[in-house]
């Protein structure tokens, strides 16, 4: 992942092309740890600080994914 290989550009480039899908669904709490993320990828990088925010966006996403398979009929 990039994560693994440090790849940090990677990891801000991902973020900013996930947050439209986050704030199109209206997912607060992912849209403000994408753009932390984002920030921290760029700006002097400290990879445990950028772990937290990407386990903290996949529960999120894990949450909402489970929150609109009840919603499906």
């Amino acid at each position: 992942s990039a994560y693994e290989n440090k790849n940090w550009d990677l990891v801000g480039e991902t973020a900013h092309r996930l947050l439209p899908s986050y704030k199109h669904i209206d997912v607060k709490g992912a849209v403000s740890d994408l753009v932390e993320l984002k920030r921290r990828s760029f700006d002097n990088p400290e990879p445990d600080q950028i772990r937290i925010l990407i386990s903290q966006i996949e529960e999120t996403t894990s949450e909402v994914i489970e929150s609109l398979k009840l919603e499906k009929p």
